[in-house]
């Protein structure tokens, strides 16, 4: 599922349905990945949320946990658990990405 939105809306205001989602994926989100075949390199992500978001010398984004840099998309092994203080900067990075390429995964215990 892309958590990509757009940021602005024409008449300034959010459109209701868009903040009710907001609202879901705050709620449920706690891991992440990137479709590295989707990113822009524009590093958007690292910026707001460099404790999820890292790019690496191939000007990709990828999702990192501590040192490990997660590089296997969409897999178990490529998906990074975000800290409960992390999650409004992520859901803000999916929604700001040019590449709509972070993925957002609901918990398991939901």
């Amino acid at each position: 599922m892309s958590a990509q939105r757009s940021l602005s809306h024409p008449r300034g205001e959010r459109p209701q349905t868009s903040a009710l989602a907001e609202e879901r994926l705050r709620s449920a989100a706690t891991r992440v990945w990137i479709d590295q075949d989707l990113c822009t390199g524009d590093g958007i992500c690292e910026d707001l949320c460099a404790d999820v978001f890292v790019i690496l010398d191939d000007g990709i984004a990828y999702v990192h946990e501590g040192d490990e840099v997660m590089n296997d998309p969409g897999q178990q092994t490529g998906l990074a658990r975000v800290a409960a203080r992390d999650e409004a900067a992520v859901i803000t990075a999916a929604l700001a990405c040019p590449g709509e390429c972070i993925f957002i995964e609901p918990r398991q215990d939901l």
